[in-house]
């Protein structure tokens, strides 16, 4: 993550989930039952969930929502 955050200029933390444990506090499901599932989160200062996304299989969506979120007030 910090070599993408660097790559990419980001200039706010992200979060690796190695063992779960924030997908399951914030209800991502796992998919198949297997996998563990793909969930996006923006969330601003005071705290607000800004957005919440899951889908496993639409990378560019995740992308796509979170810079749009971004550039809400």
């Amino acid at each position: 993550h910090r070599r993408f955050a660097a790559d990419y200029k980001l200039t706010f933390p992200l979060l690796s989930d190695p063992g779960g444990t924030v997908r399951k506090r914030y209800g991502v499901p796992k998919v198949l039952g297997l996998l563990p599932g793909r969930a996006t989160f923006v969330i601003d200062r005071q705290g607000i969930v800004r957005l919440a996304y899951s889908a496993a299989f639409e990378a560019e969506a995740h992308v796509l929502g979170a810079l749009e979120a971004l550039k809400s007030p």
